[in-house]
């Protein structure tokens, strides 16, 4: 099944073929204008972090039961109401 864009493009590409004819172009293609910034180069820095170890959070722990508590709690409330 055709698309919309394949079958108009027969006819575009036909329109172009004869101005570029026309003109004297003999390039097939577009000439694009440089991206801006395209002379910049990023180095990327592969960091290994295999080595490295978690710190233990005593507080997480805590936190994390008020916080579940606390939602428990507020879906009691909301249920109730």
């Amino acid at each position: 099944m055709a698309t919309l864009g394949a079958v108009l493009s027969r006819y575009f590409l036909r329109g172009m073929v004869r101005v570029q004819e026309q003109a004297g172009v003999q390039e097939q293609g577009a000439r694009l204008r440089p991206f801006p910034n395209e002379d910049i180069y990023f180095h990327v820095k592969w960091i290994d972090n295999s080595r490295v170890a978690r710190a233990a959070d005593p507080a997480a722990g805590r936190t994390a039961w008020k916080t579940a508590g606390s939602v428990a709690a507020a879906a009691v409330l909301i249920i109730f109401v």
